[in-house]
């Protein structure tokens, strides 16, 4: 099984390149987003909250069945990939691919995996963390680009696979930005799931990232999140 991890934004283009490959293939496949969250307000009583989850859950099922016609896929949404049901139904030969999803993978999850990479918008080690292109454009940039590295319990730090650089070219917005970033990248997927299903070896491309940006910036958080919501 592959799995997808990812957002109707930033990860779409690399989500369609996975369900291109897959379905030319049968091969099976599962989209995983995240799900909205929601707060229990006030105390109107144990009733009154339990058609609250009644009514979220009619929502969320509701969502799911309309994404997976959108998708031609089974699609989840999960507020907690971590949760003990998910992990669960992850099997030993299952592979994982991200890209704009925004909950981070504990150690568990990781390890139920055959292999779980992410597909970030930058060139790491620079502008790890969230919504990478905002702080590239932010910064004055040149160029970028996106990683495809593993994924570990530390974010946007797992070994690089395959880096390319993508010039910036005047771009103002950042989810313009990501779209050009993650059009590029979902080229990279089906070599990669190439890759995972002829158990060829797999050529890594690191990049000089200290060459190609001039703001020297590891790992940047985003305040501001009314301003730009892409993923990262």
């Amino acid at each position: 099984m592959i799995y997808v991890f990812c957002n109707e934004a930033y990860g779409k283009p690399i989500c369609e390149a996975a369900l291109e490959y897959t379905r030319a293939r049968s091969m099976p496949i599962t989209v995983v987003m995240s799900a909205r969250k929601w707060k229990k307000r006030g105390a109107a009583g144990r009733l009154s909250l339990l058609l609250s989850d009644a009514g979220c859950l009619l929502s969320k099922i509701w969502r799911e069945r309309s994404l997976a016609e959108k998708y031609g896929s089974k699609v989840i949404l999960t507020r907690n990939v971590n949760a003990w049901w998910f992990v669960r139904r992850i099997k030993p030969e299952d592979d994982g691919i991200v890209s704009g999803f925004n909950q981070i993978f504990h150690v568990v999850t990781i390890n139920r995996f055959h292999t779980l990479v992410n597909f970030h918008p930058s060139i790491l080690p620079f502008y790890r963390g969230p919504v990478p292109s905002y702080w590239v454009i932010r910064n004055g940039e040149q160029r970028t680009g996106y990683t495809m590295h593993r994924i570990t319990s530390k974010i946007d730090d797992g070994e690089i696979l395959y880096q390319e650089e993508i010039p910036v070219d005047g771009v103002v917005s950042p989810d313009e930005l990501n779209r050009r970033v993650a059009t590029r990248a979902a080229e990279l997927v089906p070599r990669y799931l190439d890759h995972l299903t002829s158990g060829s070896e797999w050529c890594k491309v690191q990049l000089n990232a200290v060459a190609i940006y001039r703001t020297h910036v590891s790992y940047l958080s985003f305040p501001e999140r009314e301003q730009a919501r892409s993923g990262s």
